[in-house]
């Protein structure tokens, strides 16, 4: 299997095209958030927010890879696309890349944690974590 064929089906378990609409909501609740532009275009900030917005997509990805995972059966019947790319990578592959995307994400946020010295950072990620493996 190439680069392009694993791309191609990491893309689909995790629903890429849901990613634009929402990112928009993400920027929206930023710059309502921020002092000023000036505020937000300091390197600092920058750095941050751009570990916030990887953190977000990771944990995104996370739910829709475990509703596939979970899924699969009913996908096979409704969803087909999706049936077919968890059935190409593997189930067992799936949660592993799971596991590594809530690995990073915790890693990430703890860091963000720790550059703000806001806990309730890592708190809220714990949180949603837990809420949004759960709903999925």
């Amino acid at each position: 299997m190439s680069i392009m064929d694993v791309l191609k089906l990491y893309i689909t378990v995790s629903r890429w095209e849901f990613l634009p609409a929402v990112l928009i909501g993400i920027l929206i609740g930023i710059f309502i958030g921020a002092d000023s532009i000036n505020y937000l275009i300091s390197f600092k900030v920058i750095l941050i927010l751009l570990e916030g917005i990887v953190i977000f997509i990771l944990l995104f990805n996370v739910g829709f890879m475990v509703n596939c995972w979970a899924d699969w059966k009913v996908d096979e019947l409704y969803k087909t696309k999706l049936y077919h790319a968890v059935m190409e990578m593997g189930r067992n592959k799936l949660g592993i890349l799971v596991i590594i995307h809530i690995l990073v994400s915790i890693l990430l946020a703890y860091h963000v944690t720790l550059q703000t010295q806001r806990i309730e950072i890592s708190l809220l990620v714990w949180i949603g974590i837990f809420l949004g493996v759960g709903y999925s």
